[in-house]
């Protein structure tokens, strides 16, 4: 048994350096992880303790994306997963009836393209709402990381059981609550997310359009609307330009409860 042992971990030690030399030799260049200060807030950084990105190091890459490019499309074959280094991205798919549904919006440090796993092609479309950079992990290299480490392998199911946990999470959200509870609920939760980067959930950044909040939340462009105009009637939200503040946390807890 003991054999067998040592040499699964002289395989996978194998493994690791040989991905490490590979990135070495094709990208001399550092890693930019090394000059990114997300750090625990990047979900590829943090799988596996950082041992994913510790063993493809300078394989991952930055691609510069404007406002409105697809970062992949659906069908298209899954190479990389990816993540905003700064911006956000929209994730699109198109019903049978041709309307469009935005199944997630995607900030710094968030994974995407995870959809591509399991039929090895995107089911959805990832789209730039500003000009960003996103980082690239290729999927194959990160998929030998995980069979050789299992810490890494365990953070990769995680993460796609997030996923599916999110999914289902809107489809509840989209079945079971009125237009004001959807509303309140999004902004909540946008609000937490970009919380735990900045500290401070009250105020952030809103750069969806409310066409794509509502194509989000299965609602009009003239409900979003009129719920908003409520909201900030009531003293529940301000706008400042490009940024929200949300006025009575409480509040809009209780319109996002009913």
């Amino acid at each position: 048994m003991r054999t067998v042992e040592n040499s699964v971990s002289r395989t996978r030690a194998r493994n690791i350096t040989w991905l490490r030399a590979a990135g070495s030799a094709s990208h001399p260049s550092s890693s930019p992880c090394s000059q990114c200060d997300a750090g625990s807030m990047c979900q590829i950084a943090a799988l596996g303790g950082g041992g994913l990105v510790s063993a493809l190091d300078t394989q991952i890459g930055v691609r510069a994306v404007q406002a409105g490019e697809s970062i992949y499309r659906a069908g298209d074959a899954l190479r990389n997963l990816f993540t905003p280094r700064c911006g956000m991205c929209k994730s699109v798919r198109i019903d049978r009836e041709g309307r469009q549904q935005i199944t997630g919006f995607k900030i710094r440090g968030e994974c995407f393209g995870t959809d591509g796993i399991a039929t090895g092609r995107h089911e959805s479309e990832a789209v730039a709402l500003l000009d960003m950079q996103v980082c690239t992990l290729p999927f194959l290299r990160a998929e030998a990381v995980a069979d050789a480490l299992p810490e890494v392998h365990r953070g990769m199911k995680r993460l796609l059981s997030k996923e599916t946990s999110d999914r289902e999470n809107l489809l509840m959200l989209v079945a079971n609550r009125n237009a004001e509870q959807r509303v309140a609920a999004f902004l909540l939760d946008l609000g937490a997310r970009f919380g735990e980067r900045t500290a401070n959930s009250s105020l952030f950044p809103l750069c969806i359009s409310r066409e794509d909040i509502g194509a989000h939340l299965g609602l009009t462009l003239e409900t979003v609307s009129r719920v908003f105009s409520r909201f900030r009637r009531r003293g529940l939200v301000q706008w400042e330009g490009r940024v929200i503040r949300i006025l009575d946390m409480p509040g809009l807890e209780h319109a996002g409860d009913g």
